[in-house]
């Protein structure tokens, strides 16, 4: 089989997987929430992703436990959660404040 004959059977097949997929763009402009139904371990974790640097498992199931509405308030008002159980931040003195 020539090159020629391979690459235009590869562009074939490509270009048809194309032709018959279906765009659906329906959700462009749409900024309603999620309903509670919706909501899921993959979008708890999807959403912990978004927001920072994703989570533990421990941490999505907390985020999940919480519910879409509850989960997202959590997060955003962020200030008010308790940090007494974190360790006291040791500054390295490794920052050039001249950069």
């Amino acid at each position: 089989m020539s090159k020629n004959l391979i690459l235009i059977s590869i562009l074939i097949v490509l270009f048809s997987f194309n032709a018959f997929a279906k765009e659906t763009n329906n959700w462009k402009g749409i900024i309603n929430p999620i309903e509670q139904e919706d909501w899921s371990i993959a979008k708890a974790s999807h959403l912990l992703e978004r927001a920072g640097f994703g989570g533990t498992p421990e941490e999505i199931k907390f985020i999940y436990n919480l519910g879409h509405i509850l989960a997202v308030e959590y997060l955003v008002n962020y200030e008010k959660l308790p940090t007494k159980h974190l360790l006291k931040f040791e500054e390295s003195n490794i920052h050039d404040p001249g950069l």
